[in-house]
């Protein structure tokens, strides 16, 4: 069992307690004092047994506690990080958010493009026919999603391989 003076350090497997640990040792600052530590850090100082993949999912668990994320100097309680920082690190992951959503979007409209069946945003397949009255009021605007739909029931998939 690893231990740092009287905390223990062995990860337990559960996340949320993984995140306790992960944000004692940040509150107690870096090896030189500094209030953030990387991910080479932190396993060299917690052990072996603390991947990168679960200082990542102790961050995560962390309900905010821990800041870190794309382009961070690391790990830091959200205690120790300065206004600026957090504000930066806020933007950064609504940009990324913003990206993802995007990725999903274009990923099920292709998928649209050339399957029979088609998908919404979240990959769940529909008919576009159940839709009719639901979405679009007018006349006009229902009589454009039957023609549209009967389209993409008719269009084959081919593979050209």
């Amino acid at each position: 069992m690893s231990t740092n003076g009287d905390l223990d350090l062995e990860p337990t497997g559960e996340p949320e307690r993984d995140a306790c640990i992960l944000r004692a040792v940040l509150l107690g600052g870096g090896l030189d004092g500094s209030r953030w530590w990387t991910a080479r850090e932190l396993r060299a100082h917690m052990g072996p047994a603390w991947s990168e993949r679960r200082i990542r999912h102790a961050a995560s668990a962390s309900e905010g506690c821990v800041v870190s994320g794309p382009g961070s100097a690391g790990y830091c309680a959200v205690e120790r990080a300065t206004r600026e920082e957090l504000r930066e690190m806020l933007a950064r992951l609504a940009h990324q958010a913003d990206r993802m959503e995007t990725r999903r979007t274009e990923m099920a409209a292709a998928w649209n493009s050339c399957h029979r069946e088609p998908l919404d945003a979240e990959g769940r397949a529909f008919d576009l026919r159940s839709m009719v009255g639901t979405l679009f009021p007018t006349a006009a605007e229902r009589a454009e999603l039957a023609r549209l739909a009967e389209q993409a029931a008719a269009r084959e998939v081919r593979h050209d391989y």
